[in-house]
């Protein structure tokens, strides 16, 4: 019994806490759920070795799960970063091993009850703060406790969902708690409100429009019709969600980039096909298939982390039979969820089968448009749901179809030795990364390399460090620390530019003879075909150029550079004096007045990017 009770505790307390820190996003947070999760695990196991057999619930799950996180492996084979692709196959494993749990220990209706209490505790708490939020700041859009409103409002789409079936269909008793579910519903619908998201507003109609729909079709157009009234005047009418909807574009150059960005996810996914970029990488993709924004004042400015559409994510990543598994995955959830519904009309669980099943259709519906299932707290939630429907039609006895098997191993003493030892094991491995950060802060790089060798990131940071310690000394081992650790960097991470473009930088300032200025250009050309629309890069190449009296070579660096960002002043003025050198006043003058105009329009922004920074900084002394 005391093993039952720590799982359900550990389930709780991982409801409880990633939505509660940036949706667990910072290392921090998710290795402190693998922590918990650990322990969780471990309670499991140890009940199994009590019970004197291993019991193991089905379900039509198992199988697209285990395929899912088969090819998410595969794809490491391919990965461009596979620190990367590492660190998003832990995130997904722990969703399996959650819902596995929540399948084969929630049992009983007190501990379902637990789980759902949890959920919406902590929903109504980051609601509340989202307010309160929206309140003191002048209106402004809430974050709450996530990283950004998008991914706020998403979340909450699951605890309305999950307070709206239970009121509409459940068969809760007392005014009190009925009272308490329509002013939780009331709480999530204004918090979701005021984040003004687009998807978020599409999801939740669809999700009313849902939960309506099974109440009566009369009820579906009612509360469609409320929700967009709703959507329409709150918080005014003229920053209204569906207002936001309605005027899309406008003076929003931004506007229309996730239809970009889904055709760089497209291109990537044309060019990897089968096993994609590798889990977790589409953000070390993307230099390669960026794309203008006109109207602004960078016009590459604009970075994609994420393809802000999941599927189009999983499939760029993994490559298309994964997606493939995962609409199998979506397709085996619904089609027992509706099995399942159809046994419990009448029964007290049938509306919380509902609200669980309409908050995993809400986030679906919104990962068409944006990525909400990276946020850890997110799929955290939904394995659960997924759990406590899919294990409900054991607990209720429509097929029992447990395996249980008797295994004289449990009954060994040596059981324990070796969950003891899978647990130090696993416990270190999900630990490493988050020591290796604490290292990386302190600038104790070797050590945070001992601990995560295969971040190029810390191979990096070390390299710089040693070429300050090179000019600083002038110790020629140094120089050769810092090449050695740049090169292991690329083999880490062959598709980051960045490292490519700072190794021929340093190259060709801190060695001699005429080899390295073949080196600098080699390394400079790698890094143009990985960020082909990098302005810096065709800068820096042209600079080089410059260096070495190749002037024709230059130039056309630096028109290109000027062709991909037309603001930016210091390779118009770079090209300018290579005109004024040659003699060609003329064509210098129109560059200088080029470069002139381009920093006074940088000057006038008021708010910049690095970016933008990078663009607007000048070579003072020549304007």
């Amino acid at each position: 019994m005391i093993f039952e009770r720590l799982i359900t505790l550990g389930l709780v307390a991982i409801v409880l806490f990633s939505p509660l820190f940036r949706a667990a996003l910072p290392i921090w947070a998710i290795t402190s759920v693998y922590l918990i999760l650990l322990v969780t695990l471990a309670s499991w196991l140890v009940r199994i070795k009590e019970d004197r057999g291993f019991s193991f619930t089905r379900t039509s799950l198992d199988l697209p799960i285990l395929f899912f996180i088969l090819f998410a492996s595969l794809s490491l084979i391919r990965s461009i970063n596979i620190h990367h692709s590492i660190s998003a196959l832990y995130r997904l494993i722990s969703y399996a091993l959650i819902y596995f749990l929540v399948v084969n220990n929630i049992k009983s209706k007190l501990e379902i009850k637990k789980l759902i209490q949890s959920i919406l505790e902590v929903s109504v708490f980051v609601a509340l703060y989202g307010l309160i939020e929206f309140f003191i700041h002048n209106f402004t859009p809430p974050f709450s406790t996530f990283p950004n409103l998008n991914i706020f409002a998403s979340f909450l789409l699951i605890p309305f969902s999950l307070a709206s079936g239970i009121l509409l269909f459940g068969k809760e008793r007392g005014g009190g708690k009925r009272i308490a579910l329509g002013v939780m519903i009331i709480l999530f619908l204004l918090a979701i409100i005021t984040t003004r998201s687009r998807g978020a507003f599409l999801s939740l109609a669809l999700i009313v429009t849902f939960l309506g729909y099974l109440k009566s079709k009369r009820y579906a157009l009612i509360t469609l019709a409320l929700v967009i009234l709703l959507f329409s005047l709150f918080p005014t009418p003229v920053n209204s969600p569906l207002m936001r909807l309605i005027t899309v574009g406008g003076k929003d150059p931004y506007a229309y980039t996730r239809i970009s960005i889904w055709k760089s996810a497209l291109s990537i996914i044309k060019d990897h096909l089968f096993l994609g970029t590798g889990l977790g990488t589409f953000k070390d993709a993307f230099p390669g298939y960026s794309f203008p924004v006109e109207g602004v004042f960078a016009r590459f400015g604009k970075k994609a982390s994420f393809a802000h559409n999941e599927y189009l994510q999983i499939a760029s990543e993994m490559g298309i039979f994964a997606l493939g598994i995962f609409l199998w995955l979506l397709s085996a959830f619904f089609k027992k969820a509706k099995e399942i519904l159809k046994n419990l009309q009448g029964k007290e669980e049938y509306g919380l089968v509902i609200g669980l099943v309409a908050g995993i259709i809400g986030v679906l519906i919104h990962s068409l448009v944006d990525f909400p299932l990276h946020a850890p707290a997110i799929p955290i939630v939904l394995s659960i749901n997924a759990g406590i429907v899919m294990g409900l039609s054991f607990n209720i006895r429509y097929q029992t179809s447990d395996i249980r098997k008797k295994s004289t191993f449990l009954q060994s003493k040596r059981y324990y030795l070796y969950l003891v030892l899978i647990i130090v094991i696993l416990g270190y491995a999900v630990l490493a990364p988050y020591l290796a950060d604490i290292y990386a802060e302190r600038g104790e790089y070797k050590k945070a390399i001992a601990q995560d060798p295969l971040c190029g990131e810390y191979h990096f940071k070390l390299a710089n460090l040693y070429v300050d310690q090179y000019r600083e000394t002038g110790d020629s081992y140094y120089r050769i620390d810092a090449y050695g650790e740049f090169k292991t960097a690329i083999k880490l991470e062959p598709r980051n530019s960045y490292y490519h473009r700072r190794l021929a930088k340093f190259y060709h300032q801190n060695f001699a003879g005429r080899s390295r200025i073949n080196f600098a250009i080699r390394e400079m050309q790698k890094a143009l075909e990985l960020a082909p629309y990098d302005c810096f890069f065709h800068y820096e190449l042209g600079s080089i150029y410059a260096n070495e009296e190749r002037y024709e070579e230059a130039i056309q660096n630096y028109k290109k550079a000027i062709e991909l960002e037309p603001n930016y002043a210091q390779a118009h003025y770079n090209l300018g004096r290579i005109y004024e050198d040659s003699g060609r006043t003329e064509i210098a003058e129109e560059e200088y007045k080029k470069a002139e105009e381009a920093r006074k329009r940088g000057l006038a922004k008021l708010t910049r990017t690095k970016y933008e920074n990078q663009l607007i900084s000048l070579q003072r002394r020549g304007l």
